[in-house]
């Protein structure tokens, strides 16, 4: 056959079609929460030490946020609460801290860790 084009065999074609899914159960991404503006000071009349800093959660109310130290504050327990406008501040009595790195951080509800806020302390 002169001139006729060779059969071609073609697999059929899969339809395709647009799925929407909702967005209720779309896993939606979690920003962690940062720690600003981190102080440790120390009030050498009432031999006291305050720590004091803000938080901030783009996706969360920070309100109740629990703020823990660490470095050369860690061992012992402390920590403070972050209030309804972001602030931590929180004063303790600590008669043997010694020269170093403080930290302070925190979690939000979905267990997403802030970062490690750092002041230097000197005694």
């Amino acid at each position: 056959m002169f001139g006729s084009k060779p059969m071609v065999h073609r697999s059929a074609k899969k339809s395709r079609s647009l799925r929407l899914e909702s967005l209720e159960t779309r896993a939606m991404l979690n920003a962690a929460p940062v720690v600003n503006d981190f102080y440790v000071i120390y009030d050498d009349i009432s031999n006291t030490w305050t720590m004091t800093g803000t938080v901030t959660d783009v996706d969360d109310s920070v309100e109740g946020y629990v703020v823990t130290f660490g470095a050369v504050l860690g061992g012992r327990g402390l920590s403070a609460v972050v209030d309804v406008d972001g602030v931590f501040c929180v004063t303790y009595e600590i008669t043997d801290l010694e020269n170093g790195t403080a930290t302070a951080q925190t979690v939000d509800p979905h267990d997403a860790l802030s970062n490690l806020a750092r002041d230097v302390v000197i005694v």
